[in-house]
């Protein structure tokens, strides 16, 4: 346990130590007297609290069930479809995460200097987030050279560009219910990856869209 003191709103400053890992649980010092809770992100020595063991109001279950079913089943139903469409443009929807992912670690650990988006996410760097584009855009045109001939290199180059950015952005939103929930991993079946929501996250982005985009085009 921390001791901490209410400062401002949400806010406490912590007074045994001035960084801790996210989940873990203070004592906080209100108004109405000590309270258990815990925090989900640091800023300096100002700890940013909610409850330990939140009531949540009923609406709200409601309201991620539906968030879950459109977020999860949403994106699986445009694979489908995007399937259906060519089995190779599915994969190139998924491929631009991962090969993206590849190239954002490497030169990330290697020139990441600038962050992205440190309260949502602290390791992604803005050099990292470049180095994701190119290394998806690049391997959605190396598959679609040897596997999909028949297409513009130009257009798949474009759309994996555009879904790769669309895959960073679930990433980032992934970790936001992360921080919003106060937990680190999304699950605890896939030990060192973060949970299964993880390793999917970007592809829940991805793959709609490319199947928007080529829809769009068809149109």
């Amino acid at each position: 346990m921390i001791e901490a003191q209410i400062a401002d709103g949400d806010y406490v400053v912590v007074k045994r130590q001035k960084t801790a890992s996210p989940g873990q649980m203070v004592v906080a010092q209100t108004p109405e007297g000590e309270a258990t809770l815990k925090y989900w992100h640091p800023e300096s020595n100002r700890i940013r609290l909610q409850p330990a063991n939140p009531t949540m109001d009923p609406i709200y279950v409601k309201e991620a069930a539906v968030l879950g079913v459109v977020y999860i089943f949403g994106a699986w139903r445009c694979g489908a479809e995007l399937r259906a469409v060519d089995p190779h443009w599915l994969m190139i929807a998924l491929l631009v995460s991962w090969a993206g992912d590849t190239a954002a670690m490497y030169v990330g650990k290697a020139l990441g200097r600038n962050k992205l988006a440190p309260r949502i996410s602290p390791g992604k760097t803005v050099e990292g987030a470049v180095a994701s584009v190119v290394g998806g855009t690049v391997g959605a045109v190396v598959y679609a050279h040897y596997l999909l001939p028949a297409e513009p290199l130009v257009l798949v180059a474009a759309i994996g560009a555009v879904a790769n950015i669309a895959g960073q952005l679930g990433d980032l939103a992934e970790s936001t219910f992360k921080r919003g929930a106060g937990v680190k991993d999304s699950g605890t079946t896939l030990p060192g990856h973060g949970g299964w929501l993880d390793r999917i996250d970007s592809s829940l982005f991805s793959v709609p869209a490319v199947y928007a985009l080529l829809k769009f085009l068809e149109s």
